[in-house]
């Protein structure tokens, strides 16, 4: 495993699709990449995040506490780390409305 950014744990995105041809602009569902269909326009994005730092000064943890993150749940290993679970949802303004 290679790490990009150092104290990223986790980094889960999901893509809000647009399946309504009604014309009104929004997110009908939000799918993992792998299931956006051909031709649907993505109109936003959720990125989870699970941050971590090291800290001696913390007992260690017993890795029972379960951290979910945009569908996905992550256990906290028996370690001596802060963690931070965050989350956001962009609209994707570089998107074609008119052609809608």
């Amino acid at each position: 495993m290679v790490e990009l950014v150092p104290g990223v744990e986790s980094f889960q995105v999901l893509y809000g699709i647009d399946t309504n041809s009604d014309g009104a602009l929004g997110v009908s569902r939000y799918v993992t990449q792998d299931q956006v269909p051909a031709d649907t326009p993505v109109v936003a994005v959720k990125i989870g995040l699970l941050l971590s730092r090291a800290n001696d000064a913390l007992p260690e943890s017993d890795g029972t506490r379960e951290f979910h993150i945009l569908g996905e749940t992550l256990t906290e290993p028996a370690d001596r780390a802060m963690r931070k679970a965050l989350s956001t949802t962009v609209r994707l303004r570089n998107y074609d409305w008119d052609a809608i």
